[in-house]
């Protein structure tokens, strides 16, 4: 196998594979990945291991590889990783992560230690000292390596680690969005760190998107990129956010019935300030059947009655009242059933009184529906805490009158 013709070697690694299930391609591998002298330290371990001879020759057309081998596809995922490691930051940094049990991950979070503990002030890591975070957008696609990065950022000891981190993120917040890994780390970086300090996030997010609608927008549309909008949200003041905030809030009927837009308009009724939540429950009066007929958009009027103003939700039960049938069709859906009992149960008279003549005569359609029952529940309570009342007061009334 130690041929010097490429062809040999990769003829051989494919009869390994085949015939054995890659067992011994494994062991050979193992072999390759060791230090190419005897009192090389694994960066985790902290422990010395002897060398075959091979591996010499090996290590050394590494360090000069600029490229995968063909070879590569027909290794273990984990070892295959390694090897991209070798090939784009050296074979040592290959040997440093093949030899912990967590894979590049967990070295990555010695050398993050070894730098927090050089570093403890709260300010940013010079050029130098940034060096060993070169390779954090490599890890951060990873699936062990994003979250051994969360646990860097959740439990850094100062602001610089997380900034040297972050650092390594600028121009890649797009790739991140899209990415099912490193969105998470994106995510962890505003939850942890100072809103100024990932201003970038917000700025790559308004300004790096090419498409014709705005960069808001379509990250909201985005099943990662919805995520990573929520976080900012919560995490930042209303000035900072005020370019997301408007994009979001301007297209928000759009937005509503999208099936990852609607959780961004959900949080801002939320999260957002009393002028944002107005506009947008202004938006759903005008919209009143569209919205009240789209199972996504019912989702953002639950959430509108939960959380709105409260001059808001008359005007929006109102609009909804108007709509002869619209509530009744509300009351048997997922979503829409809550925004129906909250009409029940929060308004006053005489628009309650319109909302239960409404549903009462849809009464038998509402008992034979999953969520239409719980609705049908609730008038029939009602219903019972009426003519118990009217008793009390006739009652009241006769006594008085003997």
């Amino acid at each position: 196998i130690w041929g010097s013709r490429t062809g040999s070697i990769h003829s051989c690694i494919c009869c390994f594979f085949r015939s054995t299930g890659g067992n011994i391609l494994l062991l050979v591998f193992r072999a390759i990945a060791a230090p190419p002298i005897h009192t090389m330290k694994f960066a985790s371990s902290k422990s010395f291991l002897p060398i075959p001879v091979p591996a010499k020759a090996v290590h050394a057309r590494l360090l000069s590889a600029t490229d995968v081998p063909s070879w590569a596809g027909y290794l273990p995922k984990r070892l295959q990783q390694s090897l991209h490691a070798a090939v784009n930051y050296g074979a040592q940094g290959m040997f440093e992560s093949t030899s912990s049990s967590s894979g590049a991950a967990s070295s990555t979070h010695v050398v993050l230690s070894s730098q927090q503990e050089g570093n403890s002030d709260n300010v940013p890591f010079e050029e130098n000292e940034s060096s060993s975070f070169e390779h954090i957008w490599h890890l951060a696609q990873d699936p062990d390596g994003c979250r051994e990065l969360q646990q860097v950022l959740e439990h850094a000891e100062n602001d610089g680690a997380r900034q040297a981190v972050a650092s390594q993120l600028h121009g890649h917040v797009w790739e991140a969005l899209r990415c099912p890994h490193a969105n998470h780390v994106i995510q962890k970086c505003i939850v942890t760190m100072r809103p100024q300090a990932f201003q970038f996030i917000i700025d790559e997010i308004m300004h790096g998107h090419q498409g014709g609608s705005s960069g808001a927008s379509h990250a909201a549309r985005h099943r990662y990129g919805c995520r990573i909008l929520e976080r900012l949200i919560e995490h930042c003041s209303p000035d900072q956010v005020a370019s997301i905030i408007e994009d979001i809030v301007s297209d928000s009927m759009s937005l509503s019935k999208h099936p990852y837009g609607n959780y961004v308009t959900q949080h801002l009724l939320e999260y957002g300030q009393p002028e944002h939540k107005h506009r947008i429950m202004e938006m759903l009066q005008r919209n009143a059947c569209v919205a009240a007929s789209d199972c996504y958009a019912r989702a953002v009027i639950s959430q509108a009655f939960l959380h709105g103003l409260q001059e808001d939700k008359v005007a929006l039960a109102r609009a909804i009242l108007c709509e002869p049938g619209l509530i009744c069709t509300m009351a048997r859906t997922r979503h829409g059933h809550l925004a129906a009992k909250f009409m029940l149960q929060q308004l006053e008279w005489p628009d309650r009184e319109e909302a239960q003549r409404q549903l009462a005569r849809e009464e038998q359609a509402l008992r034979s529906s999953r969520y239409g029952r719980f609705v049908a529940a609730c008038l029939e309570h009602q219903g019972s805490a009426s003519a118990q009342q009217v008793r009390v007061q006739r009652t009241h009334v006769g006594r008085g009158g003997g």
